[in-house]
């Protein structure tokens, strides 16, 4: 028997250590999974959390096939935003820019390797998938009036075993 509230936050706490290590002096990552406590109407359970917080919120929803690389490449982007990007500008390094990057000039961390993160994402991905049994993934879309965040990715997993929300964003 699997233990869903153990096994999200193990791979909740795998998201906080990416958030930790993105981090900049003025930037703020903020990667996690909230556990929605259904298995069944995932959007109106994400609606009910959600216009909590921000009660003037319009949220819309894109339901993705389970093949969609749509949630993969966004992790990708995210979890690996601490790279240099082929057009990061060296003049803002130590600024605390969104451009600053961690140098692995010695090329030793296998997570730098693009192998080594697409096997990562892909074992992350199935490890959520297989523990609720997913059936639905959609793409969450959210304008407010309040502050959210800067930039921000956000999807809903909707499970046989049970549904998350898995919010991926960076404020200053």
């Amino acid at each position: 028997m699997k233990n869903i509230d153990f096994e999200l936050g193990r791979l909740s706490g795998v998201l906080a250590a990416f958030a930790l290590i993105n981090t900049k002096c003025n930037h703020g990552y903020t990667f996690e999974i909230v556990n929605l406590h259904t298995n069944f109407e995932s959007k109106n359970a994400f609606q009910h959390y959600f216009l909590e917080m921000y009660s003037d919120a319009k949220i819309t929803f894109e339901e993705l096939s389970l093949t969609d690389l749509k949630v993969r490449d966004a992790l990708k982007t995210w979890l690996f935003s601490y790279q240099k990007a082929d057009d990061a500008d060296e003049s803002l390094v130590g600024l605390g820019s969104s451009d600053c990057y961690l140098d692995d000039k010695y090329e030793a961390f296998v997570l730098n390797e693009r192998d080594a993160q697409q096997s990562f994402l892909e074992n992350f991905l199935v490890e959520l998938k297989s523990l609720l049994v997913v059936q639905k993934v959609y793409q969450v879309f959210v304008k407010t009036n309040s502050w959210y965040e800067c930039a921000w990715d956000d999807f809903i997993f909707e499970g046989k075993d049970g549904s998350i929300f898995l919010h991926l964003g960076v404020s200053d």
